[in-house]
């Protein structure tokens, strides 16, 4: 039988699809087999296209932050029953305000989904919640190191990006207010995703990528594709991938005198080194191009679209 050091192994995003993390996938599943419920398995087929290290969702509305406690409570249900031989779940509650609680040795998950549901119950439109477990080897928190064994840290934490980009833009506002009479002053414009954009790139990282058909339009062409395959659908979702992680950065993508250039640029050359990986040199220029067409089509319905320098308007 396998290690349970092996059996719990996270799968990266990049090792989910190669041999060796089949291998361990299925593995653990014939392990721990006998303590799911079929609730259970129903989650861990949801959940199996997802990096078990990461869970990350953006709540934009109530019902975003429904549906990411609901996830929150499928996850950590699925790691508890695996796990309910042992007695220690490790968790760190961050609140709003990124103030670490005390930590505990042990937790329910009805308390964490609690606590987790408070904070998000607290937030108002636009916050960013998140949670990250992971298995640890001992009971306390390490320095570093890799995931080993079934005792779990999780985070929950929420950041309003909106209100710091208030702060940001109040910045903008104080520097280009000359003072001078006669002088109208300047005011910059925050930037803001619409939910249906935030939804269209958080939906996908939770489905299979082999059972997920993606839509897409070219409007070149006038032709719409699907893909349906797992080998076609890999590369949107590590595009997806990057997307979510530049909509986390959404207060450095408002202002073009920020970061938004860099992080627009980083997406673009991490997807393109995964694609390197795996695309033979005959479609590496055309799977290039399609990024940068997707780029290109996603960005302005974000209203994201000023990155050479920040929208300045007279009052």
């Amino acid at each position: 039988m396998a290690k349970f050091s092996e059996i719990n192994r996270p799968l990266s995003l990049i090792d989910t699809y190669r041999g060796e993390a089949k291998l361990l996938r299925a593995k653990r599943n014939r392990a721990l087999r006998h303590h799911l419920t079929n609730e259970d398995r129903a989650n861990l087929r949801v959940l199996d296209g997802l990096d078990p290290g990461l869970i990350t969702f953006i709540a934009s509305d109530n019902r975003a932050r429904f549906c990411f406690a609901r996830n929150l409570s499928r996850g950590f249900r699925r790691v508890w029953r695996s796990a309910n031989d042992l007695q220690v779940l490790h968790v760190t509650i961050i609140n709003e305000n990124f103030e670490t609680s005390d930590e505990r040795t042990e937790i329910r998950l009805a308390e964490l989904t609690k606590q987790a549901r408070h904070i998000l119950d607290a937030t108002g439109g636009s916050w960013i919640g998140g949670v990250d477990f992971a298995v640890f080897a001992n009971r306390t928190y390490p320095a570093g190191g890799r995931v080993i064994s079934p005792h779990v840290h999780a985070t929950v934490w929420g950041c309003d990006i909106l209100q710091h980009a208030q702060h940001v833009a109040d910045g903008y506002n104080k520097r280009l207010h000359t003072g001078v009479a006669g002088v109208e002053a300047v005011k910059v414009q925050l930037v803001r995703a619409t939910w249906p954009d935030i939804e269209r790139v958080l939906t996908y990282p939770y489905r299979p990528p082999a059972r997920t058909k993606t839509v897409y339009y070219n409007p070149r062409t006038g032709l719409t594709n699907i893909h349906e395959s797992e080998k076609a659908d890999r590369y949107v979702r590590y595009l997806r991938m990057m997307q979510l992680l530049s909509l986390i950065e959404q207060d450095r993508l408002c202002f073009a005198g920020g970061q938004g250039t860099v992080i627009r640029r980083q997406a673009l050359q991490e997807a393109h080194t995964m694609l390197e990986q795996r695309t033979s040199a005959t479609n590496r220029a055309s799977q290039m191009e399609w990024i940068e067409d997707f780029w290109a089509e996603l960005l302005p319905r974000c209203e994201l679209r000023r990155f050479a320098a920040p929208q300045i308007t007279l009052r």
